[in-house]
C-alpha cells in the first residue's frame, strides 16, 4: 500500500471503525505493506465499498448494503481466507468454505460508566515483565479452549500500542488471590483504545468483577481516546457481548471469518 492509501484508510476508520476493519487499526496496519487497498465512492463522495487484499487472502471487505454486486479486484479462485462484514456476506454465498465464524465488533464513546468495585477487592497494577507465567496461567484457567504461555504474553509487550498502565489485576483483599485481569491497548494516532483481554477467574464469577474491570480500563483511557473498541466471538457460550453492552458499548457490526 502507498502512503496515501494508509491515510485514506485511517480517515475512513476514524469515522466508522467497526464497519471498516474487523479489528483495531494497528493490527491491520501490520500486514498492509504486503497488501493493496481498493475502494469506491458514491456520487456524494462517501465510501461505498472497501477491500484490503493479498494474493490469496481478503483481509477486510465491506460494502454498502445497497450494492447489487461487489468487485473482488482479482481472481476469486484460490482464496484461502476472507474477512467480510455482515453487510456483504451474501455476495460470498456461492463460495465453498469449510469454516465460518462470526465476530461482534462494538465500541464505547463518552464518559466511562460508574461501576464501583465490591468491598473486599482492590485494583492492582500488573507487572508483566515479572509475572509472565502467572498471567498466562490465569488466562488459561479462565477459558476452556485457550492455551497461552509466558512467551506469548511477553510478545504483547512489543506491541506498538502497549501501555503498562492498562494491565490491571483485581485481587481479593482477604485471601490475596487474583480474581480478574484486564488488558487494554491504546493507539494515539487514531486515537483509539481496544480491550484485548478481560477475564474473571471461575471461582469469582457473577460478582460484578467483569463489569468493574472494564469500567476501570475505560476510566484510564477515556481522557486520551475518541472511542474504545472490543470484539469477540458471537457464539461464545459465556456471551461476553452482553456484558460489554451493559457497560455502554454499542453498535451492530458483525464480521465473518471464512476459511477454506
Amino acid at each position: 500500500m502507498q502512503r496515501d492509501d494508509f491515510e485514506t484508510l485511517l480517515d475512513f476508520y476514524r469515522d466508522q471503525p467497526c464497519q471498516v476493519l474487523p479489528n483495531a487499526y494497528w493490527k491491520s496496519e501490520r500486514v498492509l505493506n504486503k497488501s493493496r487497498l481498493f475502494y469506491e465512492r458514491n456520487s456524494s463522495g462517501d465510501f461505498s465499498s472497501m477491500m484490503i487484499r493479498e494474493e490469496s487472502r481478503i483481509l477486510s471487505y465491506w460494502c454498502d448494503k445497497s450494492l447489487k454486486s461487489i468487485p473482488l479486484y482479482g481472481e476469486s479462485r484460490g482464496l484461502s481466507m476472507i474477512l467480510v462484514h455482515d453487510d456483504c456476506l451474501e455476495f460470498f454465498k456461492d463460495f465453498n468454505f469449510s469454516h465460518k465464524t462470526a465476530f461482534f465488533r462494538i465500541l464505547h464513546k463518552g464518559a466511562p460508566p460508574d461501576n464501583s468495585l465490591l468491598e473486599g477487592y482492590h485494583y492492582e497494577r500488573v507487572d508483566p515483565h515479572q509475572d509472565l507465567a502467572m498471567i498466562a496461567s490465569f488466562i488459561n484457567q479462565c477459558y476452556e479452549n485457550i492455551n497461552v504461555n509466558g512467551k506469548i504474553v511477553e510478545s504483547w509487550l512489543d506491541h506498538p500500542v502497549y501501555d503498562s498502565n492498562l494491565w490491571v489485576w483485581i485481587r481479593e483483599t482477604r485471601t490475596d488471590q487474583f480474581a480478574a485481569l484486564g488488558i487494554a491497548e491504546i493507539d494515539h494516532r487514531v486515537p483509539e483504545a481496544s480491550l484485548e483481554w478481560v477475564q474473571v477467574h471461575p471461582d469469582y464469577q457473577r460478582r460484578g468483577l467483569g463489569s468493574a474491570i472494564i469500567a476501570e480500563l475505560l476510566r484510564r483511557v477515556s481522557p486520551n481516546v475518541d472511542f474504545t473498541t472490543v470484539s469477540g466471538e458471537v457464539n461464545n457460550p459465556s456471551n461476553p457481548e452482553k456484558l460489554y453492552r451493559q457497560i455502554g458499548f454499542k453498535g451492530s457490526d458483525v464480521w465473518w471469518m471464512l476459511k477454506v
